[in-house]
């Protein structure tokens, strides 16, 4: 059972009001597709700093180039809508695991933030003072031949992804590979989190929920992982701590 959500989650992305603001009770999740026009590409490329330039030029592949520019040139023009500056003006700090942060002059950041993106698909998750992360992630056949799920997933969760029919094998897979992503980047400690040290569940249509953790000294009670509508072919979920929040479902356009 989840225990952060006291509302029904939106079944739509709908478009923003003009002047987009994050009471302290709410979560917002903003969906974006990966490619737009050149003209556009160049604008989100011009508010990216320096070092983000250069990382984005590390990719080898033009379209992994591309989708790392709009994503993060995105991410910096909806935070610049929050906190009423411009894109370029966003500064960030990095944790030890590389995780992007706002950056406050040494003071804990209030806006919180988490980046996921797969296939042509980007989510980002903002909430006040509180740990959170949202992944996508897009189906890819051939995966269950390869036993990740064996090597990674706890034996409760091979177990349930084994009892589904075959045809809702990929989807149980991806549903709780999402779902474990979600729950690791919110406690923030990136790959060192081992993924067979908690369990979430998997079955397609059934809500979803983090059943036992041994990693956090919190219970799987404190908190809320929820399953979001990003359409078949994909799997995306996001984790949040803390106190019941309304979850508002906003869609981006260049």
């Amino acid at each position: 059972m989840n225990a952060g959500i006291a509302k029904e989650i939106p079944s739509e992305w709908i478009e923003p009001p003009s002047e987009v603001t994050l009471p302290a009770g709410e979560i917002h999740i903003w969906h974006t597709l990966l490619h737009t026009s050149s003209s556009d590409m160049k604008k989100l490329l011009g508010v990216l700093s320096a070092d983000e330039i250069e990382k984005s030029e590390k990719y080898i592949h033009r379209e992994d180039r591309n989708h790392f520019i709009i994503a993060r040139g995105v991410l910096r023009s909806i935070l610049g809508r929050y906190l009423s500056l411009h894109p370029s003006e966003i500064q960030f700090s990095y944790s030890e695991f590389g995780r992007p942060e706002l950056n406050c002059g040494g003071g804990p950041p209030q806006l919180r933030f988490n980046v996921s993106h797969s296939g042509d698909r980007a989510l980002i998750a903002l909430v006040h003072n509180k740990q959170v992360g949202v992944d996508i992630e897009q189906w890819r056949e051939g995966v269950l031949e390869e036993n990740v799920a064996e090597r990674f997933f706890s034996d409760q969760e091979v177990a349930a992804l084994h009892t589904l029919p075959k045809e809702k094998q990929v989807e149980g897979f991806f549903a709780c590979w999402s779902r474990k992503e979600a729950y690791i980047k919110a406690l923030g400690e990136g790959l060192s989190v081992p993924l067979d040290a908690f369990t979430v569940t998997l079955v397609p249509g059934e809500p979803a929920a983090l059943i036992q953790t041994s990693i956090d000294f919190q219970t799987p009670m404190s908190w809320s992982l929820v399953n979001l509508p990003v359409g078949h072919g994909y799997s995306a979920a996001f984790a949040v701590h803390g106190d019941p929040l309304q979850v508002r479902l906003w869609r981006w356009s260049f």
